[in-house]
């Protein structure tokens, strides 16, 4: 039996210390504190990069992080609002900045690992962003409304039982949680395969000069369509086409494909075929470069003027070994020197994409490496389904244990 008890019931939420950018030391230093930030609230703690202040700016004892603490975005953009990180283990003597908070479960009421899947859970989520006060360009967690959110808490009349109900759902949610977090693990060490894979096989040619040609000596470059023409009564047809954002570094985002009015003829200009690379010409600094190979995804698929399509010369140039160099460092390096930049964007031209200079590798290798592209992307497919399908059976699990049907 659950009861509907409000989260400031059960819980504290304790604001972080704030400090200057000067008052910041070093790591280690003589009587300082690691203080968390919100860049460290991921969906695991991130503790690769951490900052530390002397511990005159913790004026309260319990700022101080404790394991079992929760961090939780409280001062952010809005989709942002109530990210939260679970505290386990901490190496160092820890606080929390300004813009998160320390939301604390009280122990004799709450189990802090049931507290941390129910506000991890998606509804919560959603309802803790719309406890935010909007300002300008950011929005404040209000913690008024946050504590009278309503957690489902078992046998909470009877305390010892309940927090024995509490673990034993905590326990479940996060052997089903290891399951997925396994799942994503398999994928991070196949995605680190490839790129270890290309360098093994092309290292030697990526440091020779002399092997090196323009792009457009070993491929046929052309823009796509341009949108809102002018057709003056001509026959038209509708075809589906691929803008800068269905093209990733180094994957389709093809969730959503919008349809274009086009020229009959333009079919047979711009059509993808497998085997294309699609670069887009820029925008954010990250997306300046970035493409992928074309695998004949969708029929009758032509692309955007923003969008560049390469056609390698498959008797010099495979696609999947040009697909794999857009990857490293010498292609994004050479974009970003070349790259038209003003404050926040940048930009590369067709002149410019025509002399990325791409070493030529023996075409026996070449063959070799595109059998290990390929198997890889079948692997990587597999294991982005599954981890599909378990993210979404952990989701729902989630939902069944706070309705109480658990």
């Amino acid at each position: 039996m659950s009861y509907n008890i409000k989260l400031g019931d059960v819980s504290k939420f304790i604001r972080g210390i704030t400090f200057k950018p000067e008052d910041k030391v070093a790591l280690g230093s003589d009587d300082a504190v690691v203080c968390m930030r919100t860049k460290n609230v991921q969906a695991e703690l991130d503790e690769t990069d951490l900052i530390a202040v002397p511990s005159v700016f913790v004026r309260r004892k319990e700022q101080y992080l404790k394991d079992g603490d929760i961090l939780i975005s409280t001062a952010n953009s809005w989709e942002l609002v109530g990210k939260c990180s679970w505290i386990e283990n901490l190496k160092f003597k820890s606080t929390a900045g300004g813009f998160i908070s320390i939301l604390r479960g009280n122990q004799n009421k709450i189990n802090s690992r049931y507290l941390y899947h129910w506000l991890a859970s998606p509804p919560i989520q959603h309802a803790l962003r719309h406890c935010g006060r909007q300002t300008t360009n950011i929005s404040n967690l209000s913690f008024e409304q946050a504590n009278s959110i309503i957690i489902p808490i078992p046998y909470a009349d009877n305390p010892e039982k309940s927090l024995a109900e509490q673990r034993r759902i905590a326990a479940i949610l996060d052997q089903a949680d290891a399951i997925r977090k396994k799942r994503q693990q398999a994928i991070n060490e196949l995605n680190n395969l490839i790129p270890a894979i290309f360098a093994k096989c092309f290292g030697k040619y990526i440091d020779d000069k002399s092997c090196y040609v323009d792009l457009a000596n070993v491929s046929e470059i052309v823009s796509g369509v341009t949108k809102g023409r002018k057709f003056n009564g001509k026959k038209t047809i509708i075809l589906p086409y691929l803008r800068v954002a269905n093209v990733q570094d180094g994957y389709l985002e093809l969730s959503e494909i919008k349809e274009i009015e086009a020229l009959p003829e333009d079919l047979e200009k711009y059509r993808l075929e497998y085997g294309d690379i699609l670069l887009t010409e820029g925008g954010d600094f990250d997306k300046l470069g970035r493409g992928t190979m074309w695998e004949g995804q969708i029929e009758n698929c032509i692309h955007q003027n923003h969008v560049f399509r390469v056609r390698v010369n498959h008797e010099i140039l495979l696609p999947e070994y040009f697909d794999s160099f857009l990857q490293t460092q010498a292609a994004k390096y050479y974009f970003l020197r070349c790259a038209k930049k003003t404050s926040n964007l940048a930009s590369i031209n067709m002149t410019q994409l025509r002399k990325l200079p791409i070493p030529i590798p023996d075409m026996n290798i070449q063959k070799k490496y595109a059998d290990s592209y390929h198997k890889h992307n079948e692997m990587s497919k597999f294991l982005g389904r599954t981890y599909l399908e378990t993210d979404a059976l952990f989701m729902s699990l989630v939902q069944q244990v706070f309705k109480g049907n658990l």
